[in-house]
Parts: structure tokens; sequence; C-alpha cells
């Protein structure tokens, strides 16, 4: 099917355009685990705002997302102890749940993502919904 102006999605033209990017992660990304390092790192780079929401589990991965701040507009890490990830798999054991899928649940990451809602459209020409326009950012946490 070919695109047209009716079927396309809506894309900003201005080559200019910082986007505001909230990447969720359930560990730290680092130079071992490159692919979420090198794209957060990337999108930096060319100016747009990466703020990063994720869990750490060692003093080590606390250490990694200190370091993740030089590159990222802002990090939240918060912890997740080996008990609240054992806990986690408990219930998964006895369904089809992969155990990675709830590993990493943390309901006060959870809890965090309403603190992260855009107040704007990205790009002008987008149409906005009344409760959209209502929808304020709160910032860092």
């Amino acid at each position: 099917m070919r695109a047209t102006a009716a079927n396309s999605p809506q894309v900003c033209s201005n080559p200019k355009t910082i986007m505001r990017v909230l990447f969720i992660v359930p560990y730290v990304p680092n130079l071992i685990r490159v692919r979420p390092y090198n794209l957060i790192r990337h999108l930096a780079a060319r100016g747009h705002e990466v703020t990063v929401l994720t869990l750490w589990s060692s003093e080590e991965e606390r250490a990694d997302g200190e370091a993740l701040k030089q590159h990222c507009h802002s990090v939240v890490a918060l912890p997740l102890p080996r008990w609240r990830s054992l806990w986690n798999c408990r219930p998964a054991l006895r369904t089809h749940v992969g155990l990675r899928a709830i590993y990493c649940h943390a309901p006060e990451l959870a809890a965090l993502l309403g603190l992260f809602r855009p107040r704007t459209s990205p790009c002008a020409s987008s149409p906005l919904t009344q409760r959209e326009q209502r929808t304020e950012y709160h910032g860092d946490c």
C-alpha cells in the first residue's frame, strides 16, 4: 500500500526538533549492555533530552547509573533488591509467563511513570486533545 497524506502518520518536518525521550530499562545501561547504552548516548549526542528510568541491584550497577548521567538529561535509578526479584518470580513459576517479564517488576518505578507525561506535542502541526493540552510535564524527580 502506498503512503498518502490521508493514511500516513504526521511527521515533524523541522530537522532541528529536539525530542524528549523517556528510556525505561530494567537494568542500568553500560558498556556491557551496549545496545541501550549506545542508543542513549547517540540520542543525547544529537541534542535530544534523554531521561532514563532504570533499576539497579548492585553497587556496581548504581555506579554505572551515576556514570550514565554524563550522557543524559537525567537518570532516575531505583534499587531492586535481590529478594524482590525472587519474590516476583514466585507466582510466574506456575504459569507460562516468562521470568524475564516479571523478574524486574518494581512498583516504585511504575509509580514514577505518571510524572513523565508530555506537556505539548513535539510538532506544532500535530493536533492535541484537550486532555493532552492540560497535561503538564513534572520534570525530574
